[in-house]
């Protein structure tokens, strides 16, 4: 991982870590630089682990936006929807006859 961003940056690890290493370098130098590797891989963690909750947060609060819409929408949905069901209809039903033929007329309404 350090290697990718002395890549990137086009500079060495040594100077990303803010410290010289020499080529003959003792084993106090190779501790602190493994002291750093370990620090930087621990902020690199947290950072990780930070950004994935931040997504999950994010994800939930809109998957939940969404179905608490949805169940807004399908009760006003029933509750504004006028229903014939309860309501009573009321029919008047017309016969009369004309020259020998019979017709029949029906009105329907609601009161």
């Amino acid at each position: 991982m350090l290697n990718r961003l002395a890549e990137l940056f086009e500079v060495s690890v040594s100077d990303l870590l803010g410290s010289k290493v020499s080529q003959s370098a003792t084993v106090a130098d190779i501790n602190e630089v493994a002291n750093q590797l370990s620090i930087l891989n621990e902020q690199l963690v947290m950072q990780a682990r930070n950004r994935k909750r931040t997504l999950k947060i994010i994800l939930i609060s809109i998957a939940s936006i969404i179905f608490i819409s949805f169940v807004i929408y399908s009760v006003a949905l029933l509750l504004l929807m006028p229903s014939h069901t309860s309501e009573a209809l009321t029919s008047v039903e017309l016969n009369c006859t004309l020259n020998g033929e019979e017709y029949k007329y029906v009105v329907t309404y609601d009161e």
